[in-house]
């Protein structure tokens, strides 16, 4: 057996193949998510509250936000992971269709 048979050829398959995983994975692949929504943005905050007797207090410290390019606030509403009473978004049309007018003068 030469030394060309033993790895010369299996190689350039393994390359080829390779770089159609590569082109798959890069191109071709789409990756599940929240429809309408381009880009999450994360930052951490302190959560504010209200105390009728001492004002505003701070009820936890460095509490995870995300912000998003784009909304879709049906589909992260119904997210079991995403706390719905405290989703917001300034999509007005949005609110309208999900939450009704009175949402919207709110």
């Amino acid at each position: 057996m030469d030394d060309d048979d033993a790895g010369g050829g299996g190689d350039l398959d393994d390359e080829t193949y390779m770089k159609e995983i590569e082109d798959t994975l890069l191109n071709q692949l789409k990756l599940r998510g929240v429809r309408n929504v381009e880009k999450l943005y994360y930052r951490t905050d302190d959560r504010m509250g209200w105390n009728r007797n001492s004002g505003v207090i701070k009820i936890c410290e460095k509490e995870p936000i995300f912000e998003t390019d784009g909304s879709n606030l049906l589909d992260v509403m119904r997210n079991p992971d995403v706390d719905y009473t405290r989703t917001v978004t300034n999509n007005i049309v949005e609110i309208l269709e999900i939450l009704g007018i009175e949402a919207c003068r709110a």
